[in-house]
């Protein structure tokens, strides 16, 4: 698994889907921009494209701030800035 594919795992597992969001049966997709530092300290994250819902785009902002730090870069990935886009998705099963 490359580094920024372990990186959106690690978000994943840090994602919850916000109780109103799901009452109000809420669903979409937060696009979200993220920097890290090589030791996984969260730089800085950024939503680049919205839901449509304010909960949902607050959800994954907070999920950025719960999964840090973010594990650290391996050897093979290069810089000190390490820059990923990813979509963020909620979704209520049917």
């Amino acid at each position: 698994m490359d580094y920024a594919s372990r990186l959106r795992a690690w978000l994943e597992a840090h994602k919850t889907y916000p109780k109103r969001a799901r009452m109000r049966r809420e669903e979409g997709v937060v696009h979200v921009h993220f920097a890290v530092d090589r030791d996984g300290r969260l730089l800085r994250g950024d939503v680049v494209s919205s839901s449509g819902f304010a909960s949902l785009d607050a959800e994954a902002m907070a999920m950025l701030d719960r999964s840090n730090p973010f594990p650290g870069a391996p050897h093979s990935v290069r810089g000190e800035r390490i820059e990923v886009s990813t979509p963020v998705e909620f979704f209520l099963t049917r």
